[in-house]
């Protein structure tokens, strides 16, 4: 996407709330497992990094207008890969998390098949 930096080097990054992925620290620090994986990436690209916090759809947003030039931890649509453009590399990803009763033996992915499970309403898992 264009970016409204003056500089080539200068990468502005959408912060929201998605802890251990992405989120500001007690202080206010950007922190969390996408923030490393940028700030390496930065600074073997020496890129300036700056973070900009916002709502996760405003940083969606905000990023297809072109005044955030990336946010992390997009999942792939239709919709998104209509307004954004994506790194071919893969990042880690499968975050989810399985809720179960206590009776229940599930310990993977694997012990789900046969099994009925609910999804969050919208969720981008169910693509």
């Amino acid at each position: 996407m264009a970016s409204t930096t003056v500089e080539a080097n200068e990468v502005t990054v959408g912060l929201y709330e998605n802890d251990p992925k992405i989120f500001g620290d007690s202080s206010g620090r950007p922190s969390g497992i996408f923030v490393e994986l940028i700030e390496r990436i930065a600074a073997e690209e020496e890129w300036d990094l700056s973070f900009e916090e916002c709502a996760w759809a405003d940083c969606l947003e905000r990023t297809a207008r072109g005044h955030i030039d990336l946010v992390p931890d997009v999942a792939i649509s239709d919709e998104c890969n209509a307004r954004l453009d994506f790194h071919t590399l893969p990042a880690p990803h499968g975050w989810s998390q399985f809720y179960r009763r206590q009776d229940v033996d599930v310990d993977s992915a694997s012990d789900l098949v046969g099994r009925r499970i609910a999804f969050l309403e919208r969720s981008i898992q169910r693509v």
